[in-house]
């Protein structure tokens, strides 16, 4: 995830096995819409761990932002993966 990311921007984990990233002064759709593919690729690529193959998936939600503040995008970004 750190390497899909642009500096500046927010990469937090906010669950067991959620993640968030804000991606500051990228609210155009476009943008996201890129940084959304680089993950879903990113994370497509099968790893090795303790050497067992390992493959994930992955379901992104998306918010731009609006004026009802960081909780709200949150949600509204859950709710996006619905």
């Amino acid at each position: 995830l750190k390497a899909c990311v642009q500096p500046g921007d927010v990469l937090a984990r906010i669950g067991a096995d959620e993640f968030a990233v804000i991606e500051v002064g990228g609210s155009q759709p476009e943008a996201v819409s890129s940084l959304a593919q680089s993950i879903t690729c990113a994370l497509a690529a099968p790893m090795t761990v303790a050497d067992h193959a390992v493959e994930l998936t992955v379901s992104i939600g998306i918010a731009l932002p609006d004026e009802e503040g960081p909780d709200a995008a949150l949600r509204n970004a859950d709710i996006a993966l619905d």
